[in-house]
């Protein structure tokens, strides 16, 4: 999109930018970021596909819903569609992909760890709201073997939870020293908390998408980090056990969701990184299956 496009967007809900909109982020989530600087300061302006009008609004609805309990997050300001774009508009939030800063040096590994697994902790108390779909929906039914989800509705613990299932350093933000945001609740549901941590276990250990080169100098790092991370989570939630079920979920709907990205939206070497993944998930998700006791 044009600025033209993007002041219209901005106009339909009264508001103006002061300076041209500076396009912060695109891609495989089908929304294109802007940072645009308006009278009361900076906002985040995220655009998507008109189709995409009811998940803008129930993404919207959750970030409000988590704001409530005091978790990191934006506040929304606006949700609209004009024209073929439905569109969402936050208060700006002050910080870095956690990722960065911890490949930049620029937040220990340990120390970040530590600090992802208190907050994915903070999250996990918190109720959904009740009309949310559930996780086994995400990204739709169909990617699961029918065994699985019997059995996954037979293994969830009592009460739903809300789930980010998008959890990873990419989506937190970090300013001096702090987790300042947690962001994208695009995929956002209700669930046992295990759905997220499997999610989030698999796309630390598996970085899908990202570069060979990235992830070599990664791997160090993150074993520090997941480590951390799982100390934390248990220190604050307790012990986590049945977990492979969830793994074989995390497993198929990775392989459904990563294989709908279109193409175009990456270079040759990210492709050629996230078809080997797709290839070891599918084994992967195919053995922990296996090893699942039932008929």
């Amino acid at each position: 999109m044009d600025a033209l496009e993007l002041n219209e967007l901005l106009d339909a809900v009264g508001r103006r930018a002061a300076a041209p909109p500076v396009r912060i982020a695109g891609g495989w989530s089908g929304a294109g970021i802007w940072r645009v600087e308006l009278e009361d300061g900076p906002h985040t302006l995220r655009v998507f596909n008109a189709g995409d009008e009811s998940d803008v609004r129930r993404e919207s609805a959750v970030i409000g819903h988590v704001g409530a309990f005091g978790l990191p997050v934006a506040t929304v300001i606006a949700s609209d569609v004009v024209g073929s774009h439905a569109f969402q508009l936050l208060r700006w939030i002050d910080g870095q992909e956690m990722g960065r800063a911890l490949l930049g040096g620029d937040f220990l590994a340990a120390e970040g760890g530590a600090a992802f697994g208190r907050l994915q902790a903070r999250l996990h108390r918190v109720e959904p709201p009740a009309d949310l779909a559930h996780a086994l929906d995400w990204p739709v039914p169909e990617a699961y073997p029918e065994r699985l989800r019997a059995v996954l509705l037979q293994t969830t613990g009592p009460g739903d939870r809300l789930v980010h299932l998008d959890f990873h350093p990419g989506n937190v933000l970090v300013n001096e020293g702090r987790i300042s945001g947690l962001i994208d609740w695009t995929n956002a549901r209700r669930g046992d908390p295990r759905f997220d941590l499997a999610r989030t276990y698999l796309i630390l250990r598996l970085m899908p998408g990202v570069r060979d080169d990235v992830r070599v100098m990664a791997r160090p790092i993150l074993r520090s980090f997941i480590s951390s991370w799982h100390r934390a989570y248990r220190t604050e939630m307790g012990a986590i056990r049945g977990f492979r079920p969830f793994l074989a979920w995390a497993g198929y709907g990775m392989v459904y969701d990563l294989g709908q990205k279109p193409a175009d939206s990456m270079d040759a070497m990210t492709r050629q990184a996230l078809a080997a993944t797709l290839d070891l998930l599918e084994t992967r998700a195919r053995s922990w299956m296996g090893s699942i006791p039932g008929p």
